[in-house]
């Protein structure tokens, strides 16, 4: 008997966090969302509206006050928690707290290494398109300075009709 798993992904152009079906616990062997409904009678939930609202929650208790400072800021239970398991990398941060944690800095740098099926991309096919489109542009520039040499006369206007008269 296979078991499945639910977990989330990045939606297709990565602006998303949408669910999706796994045969691993690990969340990295996507399945066919469809065996949600086959097995539970229901859709998969958020499969294309993102699991993430855009709005946001703030992390303070307390209201602000007429001048909109907070007399007495405590932190909300969801946001301490949130931040107290979510993974750390503090490192431009040195000069606003005493203790920066960097300890998930390799985690957070490398994670689309973690991805099941990524390659990383060279920048050697944009390199090679940069330098073609830089050498047919000089080779164009030369081809246009030849073509005004050969101009009768060296003259810097070329007539469209062969029987007007060149000014």
């Amino acid at each position: 008997m296979i078991q499945f798993y639910v977990g989330p992904k990045c939606g297709k152009r990565g602006e998303k966090i949408n669910l999706a079906v796994y045969t691993d616990e690990y969340c990295s062997q996507e399945y066919d969302d469809s065996i949600f409904a086959k097995i539970t009678g229901m859709s998969l939930p958020y499969q294309s509206a993102s699991m993430v609202s855009e709005a946001c929650i703030s992390c303070n208790k307390n209201r602000a006050n007429n001048d909109g400072y907070y007399a007495n800021p405590e932190v909300t239970e969801i946001c301490e928690e949130t931040y107290t398991y979510a993974t750390k990398c503090e490192t431009n941060l040195a000069g606003s707290i005493y203790y920066p944690d960097t300890s998930g800095c390799d985690y957070v740098t490398n994670i689309r290494s973690y991805e099941v099926g990524y390659t990383p991309r060279s920048g050697g096919a944009i390199v090679f398109f940069a330098v073609l489109f830089g050498l047919a542009t000089a080779f164009l520039a030369y081809q246009t300075y030849k073509m005004r040499q050969r101009a009768p006369g060296g003259s810097r206007s070329i007539a469209l009709n062969s029987d007007a008269a060149v000014v």
